[in-house]
């Protein structure tokens, strides 16, 4: 992981435009130190070096700690080419989703036009709280908003009507 967060890091990856990063869960054996890893990786993000990056996949974040090491790197605000941020079979629950409402604003991210958790237990509350955070700060300019396979029921539906019905994101599909 440390030649991977040093390459990510250095002024040469400025070119790079697409990035999958897939974390394969923390034995808890020694979770403390893979965590300290992949923060430093993620850390990248914030750099500035990353700042022509147009799509971000990151899959299988499995704790909470990962979560908040990737919303270190979003909350930068150096990642404003991203278009694309897709969160694929993590383990984000009300936690993750308070983290990323903080991050996943037009102020961190004013290209965001697809932002995806797929598979990745946002569960109604963790929407609630990403849509409650777009009511009170300016939402990335979403066109797209994915978020199939999250245990979600009909009660997050009135979340996603508020936010629909007040503009704030008017080109959301």
């Amino acid at each position: 992981m440390q030649p991977f967060a040093a390459s990510l890091g250095s002024p040469r990856v400025s070119a790079l435009r697409r990035l999958d990063l897939r974390v394969s869960g923390i034995a808890t054996s020694n979770a403390a130190t893979q965590i300290a890893m992949l923060s430093a990786a993620l850390s990248a993000l914030s750099s500035g070096h990353l700042c022509r990056l147009e799509e971000l996949c990151v899959r299988e974040l499995g704790v909470i700690e990962e979560v908040r090491a990737l919303c270190v790197g979003l909350d930068s605000g150096r990642l404003s080419s991203l278009r694309k941020l897709r969160l694929d079979s993590c383990m984000l629950g009300i936690g993750g989703g308070r983290a990323l409402s903080e991050v996943v604003v037009a102020e961190n991210l004013p290209s965001l036009r697809s932002f995806r958790a797929h598979l990745s237990q946002l569960h109604d509350e963790g929407v609630v709280v990403l849509t409650e955070a777009w009511m009170s700060r300016p939402p990335p300019p979403l066109e797209h908003l994915g978020l199939s396979r999250n245990e979600l029921t009909g009660g997050v539906a009135d979340a996603l009507l508020v936010l629909i019905g007040s503009k704030r994101v008017r080109s959301l599909e």
